[in-house]
């Protein structure tokens, strides 16, 4: 039956009564939350939006039930996102198919239940959090598709919404409803929290982060504005210019004031290189301004530097596209002799063999043994495994630090695979000729953890 075409299958299918299909959908979906989640998907748009609505409703309330019918309510963080999920898919789909209205109160109630649920639900492995953000998003795009709406009272339940955060579910409140807030809904939003900072000013009494809290809502209002002036003044109020001196300059530079950025940027500690929640460190804004400023050959030495530094291969990247093509040769050559002499000898030989320099990793990795890690297996691992086909001496070297790694310091739930690291030593010694050093491996062994005899009887069988 597999084997059926398409064209066949619908044939098939056709034959069959249209309730005898429903009915056998229906009990299929009954165990497979992925199926019952396209199935809410499909029928969204075609349902009555008003009944679909009410059902979704019943679904959340089902799901925010189990905090109080479960006997050990901290634990239903998984299923409650498992219940979620397919409800958020038909609202979206409800969505986009003119059913915003419908949709709006019952993301408003999966929201507003979040604050009650979350008391009594461990969520340390973020299985919920994330649906209920997700909520909060499809939230303001509901309200972005409702017409009409009063933007001053749409300001008043985001401002109230971000101030009753106590999970994090609405830390992007105001970036997910920007949209349906419109410039006259942010101006209004703006002006709630200046008067809200202008009356925690008066109030010594309260905590220093509490009075500051009304600022770092105006720096989200002044992103959704696109007013970098007002960013750079909240910053200034909480007197951490210098500090979000990266983020500053990143603004500037997209609203096209590349010579202040630059101006903000040169405050910035170069050497943090990255800040939370951008995208670009500080090397790479650094030469996207002073391209932008047209200082090509500064640009390219900021990245030539960072890439020195520790063998950055987005920073190369980033550099290969400010180089001119008849260029670009010389440059990748003078990468791969800077890798070869670089002090981090396992970054040097990954880089390497990213690049299909094989030989030259190999080279290294024979001059420096000692500088391969055992502990660090995430790198050291695959770079021995490409290795072992064409240089066995150095995949080897490799492998043994693999295992006398895992032996020192006594793992011995990873024991099974320094036995077979050693079976894949053993192999390699033979290729490469390297019969003695084997031997004295395996007296260095028996010498310093003969008696690790989980190990000993993996090596055995």
């Amino acid at each position: 039956m597999s084997g059926l075409t398409d064209d066949k299958l619908r044939a098939l299918l056709g034959k069959r009564a249209k309730a005898e299909l429903v009915e056998w959908i229906v009990t299929q979906a009954a165990g497979n939350e992925d199926l019952r989640r396209a199935l809410l998907g499909f029928i969204a748009p075609q349902a009555d939006a008003k009944m679909l609505a009410a059902e979704l409703g019943k679904t959340i309330s089902r799901a925010w039930g189990r905090t109080r019918t479960s006997r050990e309510p901290w634990k239903v963080a998984r299923p409650i996102a498992a219940d979620l999920e397919p409800v958020l898919a038909a609202l979206e789909q409800l969505i986009e198919h003119g059913g915003a209205a419908a949709a709006e109160p019952v993301l408003r109630r999966l929201v507003e239940g979040a604050d009650a649920g979350f008391a009594h639900v461990d969520d340390s492995y973020g299985y919920l959090g994330p649906v209920c953000q997700e909520a909060v998003v499809l939230w303001g795009k509901a309200w972005a598709k409702i017409e009409p709406r009063d933007p001053k009272t749409l300001a008043r339940l985001v401002f109230a919404g971000v101030r009753d955060n106590d999970y994090g579910i609405r830390d992007q409140m105001i970036r997910d409803f920007a949209p349906a807030l419109g410039r006259a809904g942010l101006l209004a939003l703006k002006d709630m929290f200046v008067a809200e900072d202008a009356a925690n000013r008066a109030n010594e009494a309260r905590e220093e982060w509490e009075r500051r809290r009304p600022l770092r809502h105006l720096a989200d209002v002044a992103d959704a504005l696109g007013d970098v002036d007002l960013y750079i003044d909240v910053q200034r109020q909480c007197g951490a210019v210098d500090i979000y001196a990266l983020p500053i300059a990143r603004r500037l530079l997209d609203a096209g004031r590349a010579a202040t950025a630059l101006e903000f940027l040169d405050r910035a500690d170069g050497s943090r290189k990255h800040f939370q929640g951008e995208v670009e460190d500080y090397a790479a804004l650094r030469s996207r301004i002073l391209h932008a400023l047209g200082r090509d050959d500064e640009a390219r030495d900021t990245l030539w530097q960072e890439f020195g530094r520790g063998l950055n291969a987005t920073a190369l990247a980033r550099l290969m596209t400010l180089t001119p093509g008849e260029k670009q040769p010389a440059l990748v050559a003078d990468a791969l002799a800077l890798a070869e002499g670089h002090p981090n000898k396992l970054a040097a030989a990954l880089f390497l063999v990213e690049r299909g320099q094989t030989s030259r990793a190999a080279t290294i990795i024979d001059a420096h043994p000692d500088q391969f890690d055992g502990r660090c297996y995430g790198t050291v691992l695959p770079l021995a495994e490409t290795l072992q086909r064409e240089f066995p001496a150095s995949a080897w070297t490799l492998y043994r630090n693999l295992l006398l790694s895992i032996l020192a310091e006594k793992r011995s739930q990873a024991y099974h695979h320094a036995a077979d690291y050693l079976a894949l030593a053993n192999g390699l010694a033979i290729r490469a000729g390297l019969r003695e050093q084997q031997e004295e491996l395996l007296a260095l062994l028996r010498q310093e953890h003969g008696r690790k005899y989980a190990f000993w009887r993996l090596v055995g069988d």
